[in-house]
C-alpha cells in the first residue's frame, strides 16, 4: 500500500492525519503523566521527544500553554487550562 493510500484511509477511519493523531496522542500521553507528577524532562523523552524545547514547543501548540504553566495550573487551578488537548472526542480517549 502507498504511504498517500494509507493517509487516505486513516483519514476516514479516524478523522484525522496520521501525523497529527500521533502527535495528538504524545501530548495526550504527556498530560497522564504530568498529573502523576513526572518531571518535565522526564515526560519528554517518555513521549519521544529528544529535546525538552521540542516537547514544550509541541506541548503548546497543542495544548495552547507550554508545559510548565499547564504543571502550574495543575497545582494552582485559578485560571482554568485544558485537562485535554482540545481535540475532537475521538482523541481524549487516547
Amino acid at each position: 500500500m502507498s504511504r498517500s493510500r494509507l493517509a487516505l484511509l486513516f483519514r476516514q477511519v479516524t478523522g484525522d492525519a496520521p501525523m497529527h493523531y500521533v502527535a495528538a496522542w504524545r501530548i495526550t500521553t504527556a498530560q497522564r503523566l504530568l498529573r502523576k507528577g513526572s518531571p518535565i524532562k522526564q515526560v519528554a523523552g517518555d513521549v519521544g521527544f529528544a529535546t525538552v524545547s521540542a516537547f514544550s514547543k509541541a506541548f503548546a501548540r497543542l495544548a495552547g500553554v507550554p508545559p510548565s504553566l499547564w504543571v502550574a495550573q495543575l497545582h494552582n487551578p485559578i485560571q482554568p487550562h485544558n485537562e485535554t488537548i482540545g481535540q475532537p472526542a475521538s482523541h481524549t480517549a487516547l
